[in-house]
């Protein structure tokens, strides 16, 4: 009885794959969940007088709903599945690259008028392939490409994680997607699945930044399993790097014990990208640590004020409260560097202040930007000094009588166009 059963079954399958077999289809979404996508479109800061605006976005969240994953592609079921199979599993098999070299599946339950099999984390602007599996047949293929330009990270377990790609700059070049993806960590007090930690590695990262602290659990310790210079051979490349406690306070700008992390952090950013490899980087939150050294990233690269704070406030979509009014002061430090634009005063500080090699600095921007450069009328960044206070070396306020880095509290902010 039972094989009389499964012969049935096998056949009706093969009915089925035989009728949907020549399904081929193209599926194009924007990946941005709607409360992101309103918020880059409907909100511009100009200066440092604007108001956060970024809690307006978060009150359309349902209870329980995550607004720091991305909105996913959803690849339909064939009608004939949808009606008569009711709940049965099928998969998705799809490569996000174009090659069987980074092969993910997906198994997922088809149900009746199910919306389709969700695909994440497609690069915008990549086309990407796919089939669709029953019973171990192929029963459809097609491909999917996105647009963003904010690629949020799909992790079960894990929060706030996404790419620094997407954001363009002032000379119109953007930053490229699967170069740096920021994040929370992935052990310690927090603890990603082995799911989603393979998925990371399927998106390409081959290399660790650890921005934690001593007092923090797992500090020192690759979630990946990857290589410190003390564990790597002298023919190795380090592909993990803990620098103990990263900056996250404006005074950490001015003091060399936190510069010299940076440009540990920087150096290690550098090597791994000659090497091509994605590197992930974190603190415990990805929120503090991680959006300091992502901010202090963006601004080298040329992103615009608008885009820097609007990238430090994307935090909040992950209920972890950031708002402009935390980082703007970061600005006014990197404001009394020398340069012109918002891009140069950035350059000048890491150059100057951190400590990285002019060469480094030129193969970073270069490796990281896609894109012609547009030739526009950049207008100078302008302060009105209000107030002067001066700090020591360390970045302890001092009389005007002591020598130190002159810090000019102004709000007046033009900003770069």
């Amino acid at each position: 009885m039972m094989k009389r059963l499964r012969y049935c079954l096998a056949c009706v399958a093969s009915v089925l794959v035989a009728s949907v077999m020549a399904q081929s289809e193209h599926f194009h979404a924007n990946i941005q969940n709607e409360a992101v996508s309103r918020f880059m479109s409907e909100v511009t800061y100009s200066t440092m007088d604007d108001v956060s605006q970024v809690d307006e976005y978060l009150k359309t969240a349902a209870a329980g709903e995550r607004l720091d994953v991305p909105q996913p592609v959803y690849v339909q079921l064939p009608e004939l599945l949808r009606t008569y199979m009711g709940n049965k599993n099928f998969s998705v098999l799809y490569w996000l690259d174009g090659t069987t070299d980074a092969e993910v599946t997906d198994t997922v339950t088809a149900k009746v008028n199910s919306q389709g099999a969700p695909i994440y984390d497609v690069q915008p602007g990549m086309e990407c392939q796919y089939n669709t599996y029953f019973y171990n047949n192929v029963i459809g293929s097609g491909t999917v490409t996105t647009e963003g330009p904010v690629r949020m990270i799909n992790l079960e377990t894990m929060r706030n994680v996404r790419d620094l790609g997407g954001w363009t700059t002032i000379d119109g070049r953007t930053i490229k997607y699967g170069k740096l993806i920021r994040g929370s960590e992935l052990n310690g007090m927090h603890v990603a699945s082995a799911a989603d930690i393979r998925h990371l590695r399927i998106l390409g990262v081959e290399a660790e930044l650890d921005l934690r602290a001593d007092y923090e659990d797992a500090h020192g310790v690759s979630a990946f399993g990857f290589k410190s210079a003390r564990q790597a051979g002298s023919d190795e490349q380090a592909t993990y790097l803990y620098t103990s406690d990263s900056g996250q306070l404006p005074a950490h700008l001015t003091q060399y014990m936190y510069l010299q992390r940076w440009r540990q952090e920087f150096n290690f950013i550098v090597a791994n990208l000659r090497a091509s490899r994605t590197i992930y980087f974190h603190c415990r939150w990805g929120a503090d640590r991680t959006g300091y050294l992502s901010l202090l990233l963006e601004g080298l690269l040329g992103v615009p004020y608008d885009g820097l704070i609007k990238d430090y406030e994307l935090t909040s979509f992950a209920s972890l409260n950031k708002k402009k009014e935390m980082i703007d002061p970061v600005i006014e430090i990197v404001l009394t560097h020398k340069g012109e634009t918002l891009q140069e005063k950035f350059e000048d500080f890491w150059v100057k202040r951190v400590g990285v090699k002019q060469t480094d600095v030129d193969y970073f921007i270069n490796e990281m930007l896609e894109g012609e450069v547009v030739v526009t009328s950049v207008s100078k960044v302008q302060q009105s000094p209000v107030y002067t206070i001066t700090y020591d070396l360390m970045g302890r306020p001092v009389s005007p009588n002591y020598k130190g880095l002159v810090i000019r509290k102004g709000r007046k902010f033009i900003g770069v166009k």
